[in-house]
């Protein structure tokens, strides 16, 4: 397994403050649009024909930018993986997104993604660190077989590795 840090990543998604999470890195970016690597996610409840296509602008617009780097589809699409793939494809070859993937979905969901369609996911986005180890079981293996980098989410646990909580318990219901 290879790893690689990058530090001028920000990620967000749609849903984080119905998009205000995405406009505050577009204002902070400004101008420096061009030196950073933006992904963003949108979820199950974008995944339609005419929505995903509006779901991309929006985030464009929130993001005071014309392109993408990487945009994540959360959780099971709601349409045929090959349709919502294949829109993705076309957004693409557009210029509005450079590269898109998955967030969330298991081995199985990937391998039918890959299986159906000609556009497979760049890469797979799930949760992974030192205390939640299940994409080893599953995930990780799929991606290697498929030739597809995975993304570990919220691989300090938010902030329970970084010692920002005492105990386990002391972690927001949220966040648990």
């Amino acid at each position: 397994i290879q790893t690689v840090t990058i530090t001028n990543t920000y990620s967000t998604g749609d849903t984080e403050g119905d998009g205000r999470a995405e406009r505050i890195i577009g204002r902070a970016l400004g101008a420096d649009r061009s030196r950073a690597i933006i992904a963003t996610r949108t979820g199950p409840e974008h995944h339609t024909v005419t929505e995903l296509p509006l779901a991309v602008e929006r985030s464009l617009k929130n993001l005071g930018t014309t392109w993408i780097d990487l945009y994540l589809l959360e959780g099971v699409p709601r349409l045929p993986v090959a349709e919502v793939l294949g829109q993705l494809a076309a957004i693409r070859k557009e210029g509005k997104i450079r590269a898109f993937g998955v967030a969330l979905h298991g081995p199985e969901s990937l391998a039918k993604a890959v299986a159906v369609t000609a556009a497979p996911p760049s890469c797979a986005m799930a949760p992974y660190s030192l205390l939640f180890r299940a994409a080893e079981e599953g995930l990780l293996p799929a991606c290697a077989k498929h030739g597809i980098p995975m993304i570990a989410s919220a691989p300090l646990m938010y902030g329970l590795l970084a010692g920002r909580f005492e105990l386990a318990d002391d972690v927001p219901p949220e966040r648990a």
